[in-house]
């Protein structure tokens, strides 16, 4: 039984952030019903929605139909949590059910602060925070960051912060809005490129995809197969210069045995050159086992599959195995936090659409007596509800959410003021 066993969970989201934290929650135990529109979530279409929609239930649920409102307000009314994007596709629902804890993840925060793009998207998002400026490139400019971090952060604090506000909700009796935007997404996944020291000069980017350390880095061996080389202190980049033999380097002029030399711009590209040329005399399983001998940290560089493969991925229960309806076989990565007590578990793979329209959350409704009731103090710091996370009043906006909520790609202008787009 996992930790969140009994926990109803109505997940109205879409896109990445919003379904990973369902999948967290499910993770654990929670029961978790993704409602979708009658065209489906647009991220089916993409492969990690197998990922990201595991040990759910689907129910497609139409809001611009009184019988779609009416089954929306049957869920939320015995809802512990509900997550979305966009307050207008709660409407009125929920309004009976004082204990529920609703989670809001849009992509900003609210409508009278001006952003660079509409629903949910990872690229505007590592731009405008700033995530694509400060890495490693040819020229110092900015690069495409592959993997949406930041959304996946987004998904990680949401997941934490609901679980927080049910566990408040256990002295109180009482649900509250979460806000966790991806511009909190941002700030959480990167606070080093936020750190700035007025002292001293920003420190150049553009010194190739290899970085600014040459004995901090990765280097190709003679079978074509990458390593990298972690010999980031004085002691490790003597061991490896020895094993690669390139131990003049550090008795070289240039550098005169002060091993912070080495990054310097004017000496960053010989010495690179120097360790690479020697990387490439032996296949990669030599090197590793030499520098291993040698007392130098390196690994290898795995794809993907390989990493999933790994023994370390495998012992500690980070692979997961499922029969998709729709995909067919699938290997994913498995849970990410364990519990001796209350393991979590993939139970069933991502469902397919309104696959469990006729049995999904028939739940009685929440009593709404409170489990103990709030002193004066907690209910004078609680802070207040965030305004972009506020339901709309009218089934009308709901509609026109639900109606636009396939709408994938960002729009660009300059305030948030008009109505706010679907998001996940």
């Amino acid at each position: 039984m996992g930790p969140l066993e009994g926990i109803h969970v109505v997940e109205l989201s879409t896109g990445i952030a919003g379904p990973m934290a369902g999948m967290l929650l499910g993770d654990y135990g929670a029961e978790v019903v993704k409602v979708e529109p009658p065209a489906g979530d647009p991220a089916r279409a993409l492969p990690g929605f197998a990922v990201w929609n595991r040990n759910k239930q689907s129910v497609v649920v139409d809001l611009c139909s009184p019988e779609g409102q009416r089954r929306l307000a049957e869920l939320l009314a015995a809802a512990d949590l509900c997550i979305y994007g966009d307050a207008s596709l709660l409407g009125e629902a929920g309004a009976n059910n004082p204990g529920l804890v609703k989670l809001a993840m849009p992509p900003y925060l609210d409508d009278a602060a001006p952003w660079a793009g509409g629903g949910e998207s990872h690229e505007l998002l590592a731009a405008i925070a700033g995530l694509s400026s400060r890495q490693s490139s040819f020229d110092g400019g900015p690069v495409h960051l592959v993997y949406p971090l930041a959304l996946y952060e987004q998904a990680v604090w949401a997941a934490a912060c609901g679980v927080a506000a049910l566990i408040e909700r256990q002295r109180s009796g009482l649900g509250q809005t979460v806000t966790v935007a991806g511009i909190h997404g941002a700030m959480a996944s990167s606070p080093h490129a936020f750190v700035i020291d007025p002292s001293q000069p920003p420190m150049p980017t553009s010194v190739g995809p290899g970085g600014r350390n040459p004995p901090y880095s990765t280097y190709c061996c003679q079978d074509g197969e990458w390593l990298f080389m972690a010999a980031l202190t004085p002691k490790f980049q003597v061991n490896a210069f020895k094993v690669l033999g390139v131990s003049d380097i550090l008795s070289d002029p240039r550098i005169e045995g002060v091993n912070n030399r080495m990054v310097l711009p004017e000496n960053r590209a010989w010495v690179r050159e120097r360790i690479a040329s020697a990387f490439a005399t032996r296949p990669r399983d030599e090197w590793l086992e030499l520098l291993e001998i040698g007392d130098c940290p390196a690994g290898p560089i795995f794809d993907r599959e390989e990493w999933l493969d790994h023994p370390q991925v495998t012992v500690n229960g980070l692979r997961a195995e499922v029969d998709d309806p729709e995909r067919g076989h699938v290997v994913m990565p498995g849970l990410c936090i364990g519990l001796a007590k209350t393991p979590g578990a993939v139970h069933s793979p991502a469902p397919r659409l309104g696959q469990h329209n006729d049995t999904a959350g028939r739940w009685p409704p929440r009593t709404s007596a409170p489990a103990s009731a709030p002193s004066k103090s907690s209910r004078s710091t609680r802070p207040p509800a965030t305004p972009s996370a506020r339901p709309a009043s009218s089934t009308t906006a709901a509609c026109v959410a639900s109606r636009s909520i396939s709408a994938t790609r960002p729009v660009s202008r300059r305030s948030t003021r008009s109505s706010r787009p679907p998001t996940s």
